[in-house]
């Protein structure tokens, strides 16, 4: 939990805006809370009626805006954040 926490300070640092959801766009939203419901990649594709690989690249991108190391990881910030599960 520290880590998490230890995001959100190094983050405000590093610019004025301290959620990573304004560098999100409205289809990797719809992405990341269908993540968070647990959703695979496919049943997330055929939900936002894109190819699988396009899901892949997004959730790669998510991934890297949260600054995590796999899916689960940006799903909890995500979550802490507030971003998604409310």
């Amino acid at each position: 939990i520290n880590e998490l926490l230890d995001f959100t300070v190094a983050h405000e640092s590093e610019t004025n805006d301290n959620t990573p959801q304004a560098h999100l766009t409205p289809v990797e939203l719809r992405c990341l809370a269908l993540m968070a419901e647990g959703y695979p990649t496919s049943r997330i594709a055929r939900a936002l009626e894109i190819e699988p690989g396009e899901v892949q690249v997004m959730e790669k991108a998510i991934i890297g805006k949260f600054n995590s190391s796999n899916r689960f990881q940006a799903v909890a910030k995500a979550v802490m954040l507030g971003i998604v599960g409310h």
